[in-house]
């Protein structure tokens, strides 16, 4: 027998191994003397030991049985990094029970949607901590492959193939947690001063709890179900403009950047904003996390509105077509997006009728800005 062992804080780390070994038969166990605990993780699935319970030796023939110790098979996951509350433990649940192959048969895998998967691990950690922390969909998976991958599988075994060719049947803890993976980048980029456990507790206050999961926190499902839509929400915020006399007030935030036709405004970093000349405002709300909304725009002309009867915009909403009826010789027509970017830009020069193709925009609200000498019309458009 070679073993090797190494301190760890307070801890050992030990390794055995029998390189020669005469019988199959045998059953192998640890003694020690002192107080603690053993962690295993083992199973002949990766090539190792199976921990068993079963025809085990009595203490009329072994007296050492006496002391015996019974696995704990109820708690597996022991590994370090598991065993930190800043890392995410995932938990894994089916989300799929069939698909179509690549030989365009129906594959049926006979799992219960929505229940907890065979091979996800249950906690605690080793050392007492909840986990897992959240469960993830990942069994079962199909996922964009390698070609070669995809290649071999095709020939060998292609019910393990989407139809197409280009996924192919994956599934595990291993696909739950790039899932969870996805929605922190998600959370980061929206608050990207955010700390790990920020993201934690958002995943947990928008845990999802159901009839399989029970009441959580348990050792199963940790807090429940992930809610990518609520976590990601958790840091949400507010970000309107009001008209305050001549000032513009945002709506609370921890910072602030005003905008003016897209671009930002130097200095202009408080809540309120006094306005010096006409244009598309706009503010950058942020938190504490560094999460930031920007606003709609808010349109400020100095000139006075328009009240001409013959002025119409039609059809709106409108497929991209637009026409402005009862212009006059000199008017200035600008339309804007939701960002308050310039999209149009014309002016009329004899006709009293003017045609727009903004068949090319995306769908969404614009407005129109029209000015002539004597005021403005500012009108909503929606192209759908």
């Amino acid at each position: 027998m070679k073993y090797w062992a190494q301190a760890r804080g307070g801890q050992y780390q030990l390794q055995v191994y029998i390189p020669s070994v005469d019988s199959t038969q045998y059953d192998y166990g640890l003694q020690s003397i002192g107080t603690g605990q053993f962690d295993i993780w083992t199973t002949s699935v990766f090539g190792t030991s199976d921990i068993i319970q079963e025809n085990l030796p009595e203490i009329s023939t072994e007296p050492l049985m006496a002391s015996y110790t019974y696995p704990d098979n109820n708690q597996h996951i022991v590994s370090s990094w598991a065993c930190s509350e800043k890392v995410i433990t995932v938990a894994n649940y089916v989300n799929r029970t069939e698909y179509i192959d690549y030989n365009g048969q129906l594959q049926q895998l006979g799992f219960d949607v929505g229940n907890i998967f065979s091979s996800s691990s249950a906690g605690p950690s080793r050392t007492g901590l909840q986990k897992p922390d959240i469960a993830a969909t990942g069994s079962i998976a199909l996922s964009a492959g390698d070609f070669d991958i995809l290649a071999s599988l095709i020939a060998l075994s292609p019910n393990k193939v989407a139809q197409g060719g280009m996924h192919h049947r994956n599934g595990g803890t291993s696909m739950a947690s790039p899932v969870v993976s996805g929605v922190a980048a998600l959370f980061l980029e929206q608050c990207p001063e955010s700390t790990w456990s920020d993201f934690k507790a958002a995943i947990i206050s928008g845990a999802a709890s159901d009839l399989p999961t029970g009441s959580t926190p348990n050792t199963i499902w940790g807090y429940g179900k992930l809610n990518a839509f609520s976590t990601v929400s958790a840091q949400s915020i507010v970000a309107d403009i009001e008209l305050s006399g001549d000032n513009l007030l945002s709506s609370p935030g921890e910072s602030y950047q005003w905008y003016i036709d897209g671009l930002p405004i130097g200095g202009q970093v408080f809540q309120s904003l006094v306005m010096t000349s006409s244009g598309s405002y706009q503010v950058e709300v942020f938190n504490e996390n560094g999460c930031s909304k920007i606003s709609e725009p808010f349109l400020f002309t100095s000139v006075d509105e328009l009240d001409d009867e013959s002025l119409e915009v039609y059809p709106n909403p409108s497929s991209g077509l637009l026409s402005i009826r009862g212009l006059k010789k000199d008017d200035l027509i600008e339309i804007q997006n939701s960002n308050g970017e310039k999209v149009y830009l014309g002016q009329v020069f004899t006709s009293q009728t003017l045609d727009v193709d903004l068949s090319e925009l995306a769908r969404g609200v614009y407005t129109l800005l029209l000015t002539r000498e004597e005021g403005a019309l500012v009108e909503k458009i929606i192209i759908d």
